[in-house]
């Protein structure tokens, strides 16, 4: 049988398909390293930030008494009228600041932070998180005081 131009052999198709497969392998493997690097900048990982808000927060709803909401953050004041922490966004960013009022840079890159007062429980905190970047994940959870009692 003549072979025609532009045929290939079943021998050909079979090399390209390999080739392809490694090939697609490679770029799978490259983009998953790629996702993976640890040498990610903090300030880009949106989920560093969030763990920090849920770990202060934590910390810091286990001493408050009460809440004081302003339009641009949340203070946790403890028993004897001192604030614990400060949390305010500022420039897109929020900061915490502590009895010391030394400011600590949380997350950046936030369109809005909320904090506000449940109707009915008003020793529950709800805060949500709403980054500007609208393919990451917002931010939404809730804090209890337990005023001094860990």
């Amino acid at each position: 049988m003549k072979k025609r131009s532009g045929e290939l052999s079943f021998d050909s198709i079979i090399t390209l398909a390999f080739i392809t497969v490694i090939v697609a392998t490679g770029l799978a493997m490259l983009q998953f390293h790629l996702s993976r690097q640890v040498e990610q900048r903090i300030d880009q990982d949106i989920t560093f930030g969030y763990n920090l808000v849920l770990q202060h927060m934590r910390h810091d709803t286990r001493i408050g008494s009460r809440y004081e909401i302003a339009s641009d953050g949340v203070a946790i004041i403890n028993e004897n009228d001192q604030p614990v922490a400060i949390y305010r966004l500022i420039d897109k960013s929020l900061y915490r600041f502590d009895a010391s009022e030394k400011g600590q840079l949380i997350i950046n890159h936030l369109e809005k932070a909320s904090f506000r007062l449940h109707n009915e429980l008003n020793n529950l905190l709800l805060v949500t998180l709403l980054p500007i970047d609208r393919m990451q994940l917002p931010f939404f959870t809730s804090f209890a005081l337990r005023g001094g009692k860990p």
